[in-house]
């Protein structure tokens, strides 16, 4: 594994889609509260015209405070609740 396989690299839209949330989440998440809410070196910006935002497993877990699996937890069991 690569050690950038190990931080968990994800696009802005791949992260908020994996953690269960509308693929602008960040986006939106960045325009109303600013940059302030990242955590430091946890995202960056790749490239000049067409960037791509990218954000660690780490930066994820630290806006949303859950894992990954937790957050699909969560989504499993909110449409555990729709179906009742």
């Amino acid at each position: 594994m690569t050690g950038l396989e190990k931080l968990g690299l994800m696009t802005w839209s791949e992260a908020s889609e994996r953690w269960g949330f509308n693929k602008t989440y960040l986006k939106d998440k960045n325009k109303s509260k600013g940059s302030t809410i990242f955590l430091e070196n946890t995202t960056c910006k790749v490239g000049n015209e067409k960037a791509i935002n990218l954000i660690t497993r780490e930066g994820m877990e630290y806006i949303t405070g859950m894992t990954e699996d937790e957050a699909k937890k969560r989504k499993k069991e909110k449409e555990d609740e729709k179906k009742e």
